[in-house]
C-alpha cells in the first residue's frame, strides 16, 4: 500500500470527475486545502498535532512559508520525520518532538495556527486535546484546522455495523472516533473556548479514495 500513499498516512481530496487511482494527487489536494483552512500567512508558526513521520509538515513549510513544529507520541515516527526534514534541507522550518497532544509543553498563547490531519480521533479524552489547543493558540487570530472523521449514531446503523464499527475503533484506538457523532466535536470545541466553529463535510471529495481500498480489499480475499 506505501507504493499508493508515498508515505502518507490521510485521506486524498477528489475533484468532480478526478481520476479514482492518482492518489498522489489527490493527497496533495488534501493538503492544500488544510493549508487554505488554515489561512496563516509566511512566517507564521504552526503546530502539527500527530505529525506521524512528518511528510504533511515538510511539504507545508516547503510551500507556504509556514514554521512548523511536529508532535508525536511513536519514537520511530519522529525519527523519520527528522531524516526527512534534514534531506529536505528544512531544518529551520521543521522540528519534530515526542509529545503528546493532551500534555503541550508550550507556554500559552505560543502558536499563529495548530491542524490535525485525521489525528483527533485517536484521542482518549478529546476535550482535554482541545482545551490544550486554545490555551497554545495565541488570542484572536490563533487558527485551529481539523481534518477529522465524525460518524451516524448506533441507533441510525444495523445492529451489526454499529457493533462492527465498534470494534474496529478498539482495534484502532480510535477512541474518539467512537463519541465523534455528528455534531459532538463541535460542541466540544465551543464548550473548549473556540469560536467562529464551521464544519464543511468533505465525505463526497473522498470517496473515490475508498472505493479504491474496497477494491483492493476485495482483491486479496
Amino acid at each position: 500500500m506505501d507504493c499508493f500513499w508515498g508515505g502518507a498516512k490521510h485521506f486524498g481530496l477528489y475533484g468532480p470527475g478526478g481520476p479514482a487511482w492518482d492518489w498522489q494527487a489527490a493527497l496533495r489536494r488534501m493538503e492544500d486545502k488544510l493549508a487554505k483552512e488554515l489561512a496563516l500567512p509566511s512566517g507564521s508558526y504552526v503546530l502539527d498535532a500527530g505529525c506521524g513521520d512528518g511528510g504533511v509538515a515538510i511539504r507545508l513549510a516547503a510551500k507556504y512559508g509556514i514554521k512548523i513544529t511536529g508532535l508525536d507520541i511513536l519514537d520511530f515516527n519522529i525519527q523519520e520525520a527528522t531524516r526527512r526534514a534534514s534531506r529536505a534541507e528544512l531544518e529551520k522550518s521543521v522540528s519534530f518532538r515526542r509529545m503528546s497532544y493532551a500534555d503541550l509543553g508550550f507556554p500559552d498563547e505560543t502558536f499563529d495556527g495548530v491542524y490535525t490531519m485525521e489525528a483527533l480521533v485517536h484521542a482518549a479524552d478529546a476535550e482535554i486535546v482541545l482545551c490544550e489547543f486554545h490555551r497554545v493558540l495565541k488570542p484572536r487570530r490563533g487558527h485551529l484546522a481539523m481534518f477529522e472523521y465524525s460518524r451516524a449514531p448506533d441507533h441510525d446503523m444495523p445492529a451489526r455495523a454499529a457493533e462492527v464499527f465498534r470494534e474496529v475503533n478498539e482495534a484502532a484506538a480510535m477512541p474518539s472516533y467512537q463519541r465523534f457523532e455528528h455534531g459532538v466535536l463541535e460542541q466540544l470545541l465551543e464548550n473548549a473556548g473556540f469560536t467562529s466553529v464551521t464544519v464543511e463535510d468533505i465525505t463526497a471529495g473522498m470517496l473515490p479514495m475508498l472505493r479504491c481500498f474496497a477494491l483492493i480489499a476485495k482483491s486479496t480475499l
